[in-house]
Parts: structure tokens; sequence; C-alpha cells
């Protein structure tokens, strides 16, 4: 390659940079609309036959209307006409922000739309424009599921379930209207995405096709999982029951997750085993699906249960195992998913693979009053002698 021509691809790949830059700054303000119109009517100059799906942009008075418009146009059907349910997801996205039963996450339809959008623009590369987002089904989907949570929390119940369902047929994404979603989420791809009744997902989650957040069985109640913000769910993962995923996580295609993950770890296989901790601290923004990004202490990993590996790695006998630790604070009634994020709070702090006996009992007090939520565990007294009481009964896992 010539010098010309190195500079000239230099400065058409600046060029493309502060575009997208200005892009994700005017989806925050009132130049998304305008953005938008724009790239529809460039796309109907260059195929006319675009002109009727695209007359949703073209007409529209806000950036919501137009996506509430758009997203009912695709799900409509002939037993609720797209008038009708356009004027449902046009009030919901445009007269929410006056009702306050219509947050979801602590923010307005309009907000999520908006930061949801921008969530695509900014992770995926098959987004070359705004218009592009709005022809993805995993956005169409997330919009769809928004109306339908505002009309399940004004009991509106009937249309938020037939909603569910024909969002489903109509995208292949099936999302339960009570679940409640983050802004600037991304459901990159979307088929085959299940989302349970009393399963939460955190803001700024990235969450790939195929992933299923459901139950165990028949159970009644708070049986689906909680998702933490920023997590990155790879392709065909599983998570099932009332467990915890916590903020940071990275969980590996195809994994099978039956039990609480600690924030920042990263978990693959089936059932799901930790193999280390996220090296990124917003996992679903870099979207590393590869798992280069895994910090496991420099030690190969032997795959037989989450915190074995991490003992057996050092093996030294002033190591504090796992099993003494659990052990432990299940006597104390600690849950089991607090336990987890406790126990990964220290090794994540640990000189090498596991955490050893002097740095358990200098940061264990401050973990705990952290992390916890039983209250006799933030007296320092009391964290002393249970870390007494470990240390005498640790073993490797």
């Amino acid at each position: 390659m010539t010098k010309l021509a190195l500079a000239a691809s230099l400065a058409a790949a600046a060029a493309a940079l502060l575009l997208l830059k200005k892009r994700r700054k005017n989806l925050h303000g009132d130049e998304a609309l305008e953005e938008l119109v724009r790239e529809a009517r460039a796309a109907t100059r260059a195929d006319p036959r675009l002109r009727a799906q695209l007359r949703h942009c073209l007409d529209a008075a806000s950036f919501e209307e137009a996506v509430g418009a758009t997203v009912a146009a695709r799900v409509a059907d002939g037993d609720v006409p797209f008038r009708t349910l356009r004027r449902a997801f046009v009030d919901a996205s445009v007269d929410a922000l006056k009702d306050e039963r219509a947050l979801e996450g602590g923010c307005a339809i309009g907000e999520n739309m908006r930061a949801d959008a921008a969530a695509v623009v900014e992770r995926d590369p098959a987004a070359e424009s705004l218009l592009d987002v709005l022809n993805f089904k995993g956005f169409a989907a997330l919009v769809a599921h928004r109306v339908a949570r505002r009309s399940w929390d004004r009991g509106e119940k009937s249309f938020a379930k037939w909603l569910q369902g024909r969002a489903s047929d109509a995208l292949a994404v099936d999302i339960h209207p009570a679940c409640t979603i983050g802004k600037a989420v991304v459901f990159d791809h979307g088929t085959g995405v299940v989302v349970g009744e009393t399963a939460t997902i955190g803001a700024g989650c990235t969450i790939l096709h195929g992933v299923t957040l459901g139950a165990t069985g028949k159970e009644r109640g708070d049986r689906h999982p909680k998702v933490g913000r920023d997590v990155l769910l790879g392709a065909g993962v599983s998570i099932l029951g009332n467990i915890k995923i916590g903020d940071g996580a990275k969980i590996g295609c195809g994994a099978v997750v039956l039990r609480s993950v600690p924030s920042g770890a990263t978990a693959v296989g089936a059932p799901a085993k930790i193999v280390g901790r996220a090296v990124e601290a917003k996992p679903a923004a870099e979207a590393d699906l590869g798992l280069h990004g895994v910090h496991s202490g420099g030690k190969q990993w032997t795959g037989c249960c989450p915190w074995r590996d991490i003992a057996a790695a050092t093996g030294k006998a002033d190591d504090v195992g796992f099993a003494a630790f659990r052990d432990r604070l299940i006597k104390e009634k600690v849950p089991e998913d607090e336990i987890g994020e406790m126990f990964f709070d220290l090794y994540k702090s640990a000189d090498g693979a596991a955490v050893s006996e002097a740095n358990f009992r200098a940061r264990f007090p401050s973990v705990a009053d952290r992390l916890c939520s039983i209250a006799a565990l933030h007296c320092e007294t009391k964290c002393g002698k249970l870390a007494d009481a470990v240390c005498k009964t640790r073993c490797g896992g």
C-alpha cells in the first residue's frame, strides 16, 4: 500500500469513528429522530420498495414514536390490527414519562429505548446505522417487552400476555411481561431467547441467541435467575432457578448454570464451573465470547468444581479452602450466593490462585461488611472469631 493510499485509509477510518461517536451522542438527544429520518430518506431513495415500511420513521414526531410504530407493524396480526397496536406502542413510549408505573429498572420506556439502541450501535459491528437497529429482532423484542411490561404494571395482564405471545410468534423471542430488564441491554440476534416471569436482567448486559433464564420445575413464586449489571451471556447459555449472576460476570457459550456465579467470575461448561475471573470491568461491552480475557492465576484449571480448582492450584498448608469457608458460614445462616461472592472477592485479591490465611484474616471483615446481609457479620469481633474457626478447620475444598 502506498503512503497516499494509507493516508486515505486512515482518514476514512477517522471519519467513520467520528461519525460513530456522533451517532452515540445523538441517541441521547433530540437529534436521534433527525438522524433516523435522514437514514430512512436515503434508504427509500436507494430502494423505493422500502417506502411503505419506512413511513413509520418518516412520519414520526419523536424517536420513541418512530420506534414504537415500527415495532408495532412487525408484531401486528389480523386479530389486533396495526392501528390499535400502534396506538398502544406509541402511547406507552411517549406518555410513559408522566406515569411512574411505567418505569422499568428505574427508567421510563423512552429512556430505555434510546439506551438500548445506543448499546446496539456501540457493541454490534453489524449495526452500520441507526436504521439497522430497528431491523434487528433482538431490539424489536426488547421494545415489545417494555410495552408489555407497562401494560402488566397497569393491570392489563391479558393484553400483556397476548403481546408476549404475539412477539414470540413474530420474533422468536419469549420474554414474560412481568420480568424486569434494565437499560442498555442488547439481545444479539435474539432468536430463541427465553426470559421467565420472576427473572431480572441488570443494565448494560449483552445476551446472545438461545439463552434461557428459566426455572427448575413446577415450583411457584420467585423461581428465576437474577442477572446483574454488565454481564455477558454467550449463545446457548441456560441459567436455571432462583440464583444470582453477579455484576460483570461472563458465562461461556453453551453453559448450564445451576448455582450462583460471583461478580466478575467467568464460568463455562455443563454444569457450569468457574474457571477464573473476567479481566474486563464490563464484559458485556467487550463481548469476549472466545473467553480470551480470563485471569486464572497462571494455573491449569482441572474443572472438577468451582472452588476445588482454586484450592488445588497451590495446595499450601496455610491456604484457606472453600469447603471450610462454606461449612462455617452455612452455620451462620449466610445464603449460598453470598458465601460465593465473599470467597471469590477474597480470591480476586489473592496473590496467586488461592487465599492465604494472612490475606483471609486481613480482608474478611471488610468483605463481610460489604457483601453479607447477615447483620452479625458486620461486627469485626464476630468476623475475627469466624476467621479463627475457618482457619482451624480449613481443607483443600
